[in-house]
């Protein structure tokens, strides 16, 4: 009776070493793939902040106007309570201009 004759043992048919290999593959490939969503991912956040002019890149100077520089620190000094309200919509009203 030969050795294998009844199948591949428990580490298939390449052996302990076949086993091993395959399992590092399969580390690599998963690893691969979760850097590739977290590229994605950041990615797709850089561009929308470049878009939309949130971000401090080419994307701000292009989409933001004086205006909206001027109410994004109002809002920001209203949140920190350096304002009360009725200051806030007054100046909030004058930077906005008639509607």
């Amino acid at each position: 009776m030969r050795f294998g004759q009844f199948g591949p043992g428990p580490f298939g048919q390449h052996g302990p070493l076949g086993a091993l290999a395959f399992l590092v593959l399969f580390v690599v490939v998963v690893a691969a793939l979760a850097l590739l969503v977290t590229l994605l991912v950041r990615r797709s956040r850089f561009a929308h902040h470049f878009a939309t002019g949130t971000g401090t890149g080419l994307g701000a100077h292009w989409h933001r106007s004086p205006t909206s520089d001027a109410l994004q620190i109002l809002n920001e000094r209203f949140a920190r309570g350096e304002i009360d309200a009725d200051d806030y919509r007054e100046r909030r009203d004058l930077l906005q201009g008639p509607s």
